[in-house]
Order: C-alpha cells, then sequence, then structure tokens
C-alpha cells in the first residue's frame, strides 16, 4: 500500500515511529518513482513553511530537519520571495506539484539543476500563474564539471526555471540554451530577483522542448562582453 501524504510529511519531521521509518527508508532505497515523491511532498512543507500556511509545531520541525542546512534554506529563501509576490492570489486554489530534480536537496545533497527548452518561433502563451507551476533551481556551484544528470519533472506543459546569478550589478541577463551548436531557447532582458543573499532570475518555458538529451544552458548579463556561467545537463524524461 502506498503511504499518504501525511504519513510522508511525518516521516521528512521524524515524527514517526522506528519500525515504520525503516520500512520506508527501505522503499525510498528501491524506488524511483517513491523518491520522486517523497520530494514533491518535501517541496511543498518548504513552500508551506515560507508562506506561513503552518500550525506551530510543524513549522519548528520544518526548520530542524528540512531547512537547517545551506541547500535547504536556499530552497526556504527562494519560496519565500515567491511567496511574497504571489501573497494576494487565493490560497485555496489546487496546487500542481512542484519537483526539484538533479540534487533533491537533502535526499541527495547536490546542486539543484533544471533546464527547459523551447522552439522561438512556435512559442505559446505563458500561463497567468505562475506560481502554480513546477518550480526548477539552477544553482552556481554546478555551473563545472560534467554534464550532470536531470530528470525532468512531470508537468502540465510548462516549467518556471530559476537559475541563480553571481553577485553583479547588472539589471537584466540573458538566457540561451543550445543543443549542441543549435539554439533551442534564448530570452533577454530578464530581471534580476532578490531573495536574501541570493540573485536569481526566471523564465517561464514550455515542457515540451526539454530533452531528453545533452543540453548547454549559458546565462550572462545583458550586453555584457564578460564569458557567461554555463551549466552542463543530459536530461531525460519524467
Amino acid at each position: 500500500m502506498s503511504p499518504t501524504d501525511a504519513t510522508l510529511r511525518d516521516w521528512l519531521l521524524h515524527r514517526l515511529p522506528e519500525a515504520d521509518a525503516v520500512a520506508l527508508e527501505e522503499r525510498l532505497l528501491r524506488e524511483d518513482a517513491f523518491a520522486t515523491r517523497l520530494l514533491e511532498v518535501e517541496t511543498d512543507l518548504i513552500d508551506d513553511h515560507a508562506a506561513g500556511l503552518l500550525d506551530a509545531a510543524t513549522r519548528e520541525a520544518v526548520a530542524r530537519h528540512l531547512i537547517a542546512d545551506p541547500a535547504g534554506r536556499w530552497r526556504w529563501t527562494v519560496a519565500r520571495a515567491l511567496a511574497a509576490r504571489t501573497r494576494t492570489a487565493t490560497l485555496t486554489r489546487q496546487r500542481r506539484r512542484r519537483r526539484l530534480a538533479a540534487a533533491i536537496g537533502a535526499l541527495a545533497a547536490a546542486a539543484v539543476l533544471a533546464i527547459a527548452l523551447m522552439q522561438p518561433d512556435r512559442a505559446p502563451q505563458a500561463p497567468a500563474d505562475i506560481a502554480a507551476l513546477p518550480t526548477i533551481s539552477l544553482r552556481l556551484a554546478a555551473t563545472r564539471g560534467e554534464a550532470t544528470p536531470l530528470r525532468l519533472p512531470a508537468n502540465d506543459g510548462w516549467l518556471r526555471l530559476q537559475v541563480e546569478v553571481a553577485e553583479s550589478a547588472a539589471a537584466a541577463y540573458e538566457l540561451t540554451v543550445r543543443d549542441g551548436t543549435d539554439v533551442r531557447f534564448h530570452a533577454s532582458g530578464l530581471a534580476l530577483h532578490r531573495a536574501g543573499p541570493y540573485g536569481y532570475v526566471e523564465a517561464v518555458i514550455p515542457a515540451a522542448a526539454a530533452g531528453p538529451g545533452r543540453r548547454q544552458v549559458e546565462l550572462a548579463p545583458t550586453g555584457a562582453a564578460q564569458a557567461p556561467a554555463i551549466w552542463y545537463l543530459e536530461t531525460t524524461a519524467p
């Protein structure tokens, strides 16, 4: 039997009896789909904490177990900034699951990466409510080394891509996605956002052209001559 979301929340917050927790840990090692579902529940807990939707005891448990490390704190900081931008929206809307692929925060202790691609001459209109989209973040720490495997998140056709930027006075940025020498997506004039000590840009991208395959993501200040920050990814289907 598949555990409920409430059971998974209790597990993440260290509230389950030891025997039940051990059984879930064994299942996590065997089933990729179960790991993905657990990540969804973890992301929802962090988002709810950032939005102030949790009771005092749960809020304290999330702070202790999910956002105490640097990776968790960064996820919370971004979620807090987004919650502030969408506070006037209804809190009762149906939430679409938001997944972080590549690095899975505390589950994998790796940097969170993401990429979504599109054909620029056939771009459909982006959805108005971007806060409900699956959100994937791409960290500066992952711009070095070999291509990073990335399983794209399940979605309804759109992804919200957030890319961390280095300390810079630039007000706008260009984002380019390449498949070899072919440009699959390009956007300029992307605004710089702040979430505590972090800076990032954000784009809403159709998910249909996200892969699978090897991708190169480049981010640079608009009009600047400096070399872009580059991420190398090997994407697979949800």
